[in-house]
């Protein structure tokens, strides 16, 4: 038995070495496809189906208060309503709550470094289950009042700021004023959330307002016998005791539709995550690429599958069975699958080199993306079976076999009918899915060129934005004051201005605060806040529409006006003549409105449920719990950038003593970051599309070479009763015209659905553009046409007597 492995298997290696065109077609159109989609894969299984980095994920849900007329997907917590759940429902006496920092300037080694915080009950580390890296978790009395000040880091905080030494432990970090103790180091895949550098005590309780903002996530490990729906109702129990905390003064925020309810917990990071949709739409795409190469494959085995009927015939006579053409036609694919197998792995390894060479366009914690044995099982499985789908169809064929039909035509035995409308169906499907692509990819591209081409509303040209980190001891508002006068004292200075809390264009602040009218009855909706500096609009070039700007008197006496978007006004008073009107602002107060800012750019993806933008005076917002400490100082420069940023953060280091310039980068650098995400998905899917129209071309050209080699002996035989080279070769592109036809037609559906399942990824495009429709038509006609037409022309002018020998 042995043997006879050993020698058919020799038989079918030959018979690959000596027509190669077949196998070398094969891998390059499979490897391609094979290795898209595990690159995709890696982003798919490391955002959707990987185990989160927790004890038993799926036993922890996330609790949140939903407000109507707000985001539902934001499953934020009050500390408030998180102590009445633990207290009044013993289910979910299991839970921890984490809290949103921030940013804070610590000394390091006697330098200043700039650090991001987060804060967290020491029972939530324990309800995830997480086990230290180095060291262990803060003690539960952390957590209470007057109890130890014990921190934990990142583990990438630990390698950049203390150079991964075991000696950090016990070592000091004094954070907003507080002296702390590090007593551990997390796991490198913890990353709940943001991935702060250290993790802060969250001490409850909180008094005021902080007790009673949704600034907190709560997760709670409910037991394996209480289903969604009988926590929602225990919840619903607890909510009079809710409401009944909140303050006087956020009650219109609240309203009467607050409710309380569990969410599972990666629908509720996906949602809140910048990759959206894009999983989906790579992993669509690139399954779409691979069935398009197995297709051509496929395609291309039945054809040279009709040039071995003969040869399979005389096998037959010969004594061979049914069973020893199955098991050549599977040893064949053994060296196939070794040579697929390795060039996909090698592909798949540079795709994820290129996805995570995006940096933080594609890091979204807590998922984790990278190439690994994941990726390799995927390319391995991908490998098997496109060859099982290519060899199908010639294995169905071969056990069908009529010897004597086969060998009374000799090598000139052609396909049957069945076999050809396969044939056919299969290159209708590569150029309707080749279609699809290219319409999918130039819909992107299209779509990001309009959006990076349309009026940003501000200019961004000559900008260079300074971010600015301060004690929370230190009023920044005022403490920018000097630094701004200073820095338009300088030569390279056009203009300057300020912002509060990282609020300006292009921004990934989500500084969002609730806005009504002041009229009865009137609904809060989510607004872009932006605390706005001194000549904000003048140094930004934003124009107004309506009435003034914000002035230098209302900074400094902290005046109650504001200036609204164009977009906002339109969509609380349906107009944008408003100057004079007023309106609430939650924990704000009542401003009144002097003026109208032309539309902005806010940012690359518009907020859910987000109104647009209001600008108020920075001096205006006094809310004691919620001190601005981080803030932008934007110049407009003469001259170098470079130089210019250099000259900056000295100059503002020196103005503010205890802040940290934490960045200084050009404007356009920042809108290029915010951008990368959608850089990345009209990469990947660009590149699918090539890779969907080489493999059409391929796939075409090579189809028609095979099948215009099998009908030399007709073209012959048609040039000897009188046919010209013209006939010959308009006969010859017959078959190709129909599937063209045929295949766009299919195209054209495909790649309407294909382009409605990518809206949520393109940019302020809500309707398919017939013209990408069109030009990809024209693209797809030509390559298909040209690839038909060079073997169709060289058949047709081929000499009489050479037709004929090739009988």
């Amino acid at each position: 038995m042995f043997g006879t492995l050993a020698h058919d298997g020799s038989v079918a290696w030959r018979g690959l070495i000596r027509k190669p065109f077949y196998p070398i077609a094969t891998i390059i159109m499979l490897a391609f496809a094979i290795a898209a989609n595990a690159t995709a894969f890696g982003i798919f299984y490391g955002f959707l189906l990987r185990p989160l980095p927790y004890r038993d994920p799926r036993q922890i849900k996330l609790v949140g208060e939903f407000l109507p007329n707000f985001n539902p997907d934001f499953a934020n917590i009050s500390p408030s309503a998180y102590r009445v759940i633990r207290r009044d429902i013993p289910q979910m006496a299991d839970a921890g709550l984490y809290s949103y920092g921030g940013a804070a300037p610590v000394m390091i080694a006697h330098h200043p470094k700039a650090i991001t915080y987060s804060r967290e009950t020491p029972s939530f580390f324990r309800t995830l289950g997480v086990v230290p890296l180095l060291g262990r978790l803060p003690s539960l009395a952390a957590g209470r009042q007057g109890g130890p000040a014990e921190i934990t880091i990142s583990a990438k905080f630990w390698h950049s700021a203390y150079d991964g030494n075991r000696n950090v432990l016990n070592h000091r970090l004094t954070v907003n004023g507080i002296d702390y103790r590090i007593v551990g180091v997390l796991p490198r895949d913890y990353a709940f959330n943001a991935g702060a550098d250290a993790q802060l005590p969250l001490v409850l309780p909180i008094k005021g307002l902080r007790e009673q903002t949704l600034n907190s996530v709560m997760i709670v490990r409910t037991p394996a016998n209480l289903s969604a729906a009988q926590a929602n109702l225990l919840l619903a129990d607890a909510l009079p005791q809710i409401r009944k905390r909140v303050l006087p003064r956020l009650a219109t925020m609240f309203g009467h539709g607050l409710k309380v309810e569990t969410r599972k917990l990666r629908p509720s990071f996906t949602a809140g995550s910048s990759l959206g949709a894009l999983p989906w739409v790579l992993q669509g795409t690139a399954l779409l690429l691979l069935l398009l190469a197995i297709a051509n494959a496929a395609n291309l085995a039945l054809v040279r599958h009709r040039s071995r009927l003969h040869e399979f015939a005389l096998r037959r006579v010969l004594g061979g069975s049914g069973a020893d053409l199955m098991r050549l036609l599977f040893l064949e694919q053994i060296p196939l699958f070794a040579v697929l197998s390795a060039t996909g792995t090698i592909l798949a390894w540079l795709g994820a080199r290129f996805i995570l060479s995006y940096g933080s366009a594609i890091v979204s914690p807590p998922f984790r993306f990278g190439f690994g044995w994941d990726d390799i099982a995927c390319v391995l499985v991908l490998s098997v079976v496109s060859l099982l789908a290519v060899t199908i169809a010639p294995i169905m064929l071969t056990s069908r076999l009529k010897l004597q039909s086969a060998i009374g035509q000799g090598p000139k035995s052609t396909l049957g009918r069945g076999a050809r409308i396969v044939q056919r169906g299969l290159g209708i499907g590569q150029i309707a899915l080749a279609f699809a692509l290219l319409a999918g990819s130039l819909t992107l591209t299209v779509s990001l060129h309009r959006f990076l081409n349309r009026p940003l509303g501000f200019q961004p040209d000559h900008h260079i934005v300074a971010s600015i980190l301060a004690p929370k001891s230190i009023d920044m508002t005022a403490a920018m004051e000097p630094a701004i006068a200073r820095l338009r004292q300088q030569s390279y200075v056009r203009s300057v201005t300020g912002v509060g809390f990282g609020t300006r264009p292009f921004s990934h602040s989500n500084a969002t605060i609730p806005i009504r009218r002041m009229a009865p009855g009137s609904k809060p909706h989510n607004i872009n806040v932006t605390l706005a500096g001194d000549n904000f609009f003048s140094a930004m070039d934003i124009h107004i529409l309506k009435g003034r700007a914000l002035r230098s008197l209302d900074q400094q006496h902290g005046a109650k006006v504001v200036v609204l978007g164009a977009g906002s006004a339109r969509r609380l008073f349906g107009t944008t003549n408003i100057v004079g009107r007023m309106v609430h602002l939650v924990l704000l107060g009542d401003f009144r409105v002097v003026g109208v800012a032309a539309p902005v750019v806010w940012r690359s993806k518009p907020w859910n449920r987000t109104f647009g933008t209001v600008y108020v005076p920075a001096s205006s917002f006094k809310v004691r719990a919620y001190p601005v400490y981080v803030a932008d100082i934007i110049v407009n420069v003469r001259g170098s950038i470079h130089s210019a940023g250099q000259d900056a953060k000295k100059l503002i280091e020196s103005a503010i003593p205890g802040a940290v310039v934490t960045s200084v980068r050009p404007y356009h650098a920042i809108i290029a970051r915010y951008l990368g995400f959608r850089h990345l998905a009209a990469s990947i899917v660009s590149i699918f599309a090539v890779l969907a129209l080489v493999l059409a071309a391929l796939g075409v050209y090579a189809v028609n070479a095979f099948i215009a080699r099998a009908r030399l002996p007709e073209y012959g035989m048609r040039a000897m009763l009188g046919a010209s080279p013209q006939h010959l070769l308009r006969l010859a592109l017959t078959d190709a015209a129909w599937l063209l036809g045929l295949g766009l037609a299919s195209g054209l559906i495909g790649g309407f659905l294909l382009v409605r399942a990518m809206l949520p990824l393109l940019f302020h495009v809500n309707q398919i553009a017939p013209a990408v429709f069109a030009i990809s038509l024209a693209i797809i006609a030509i390559i298909v046409l040209a690839a038909a037409w060079r073997p169709a022309a060289r058949a047709a002018n081929t000499p009489v007597k050479t037709l004929l020998d090739a009988g």
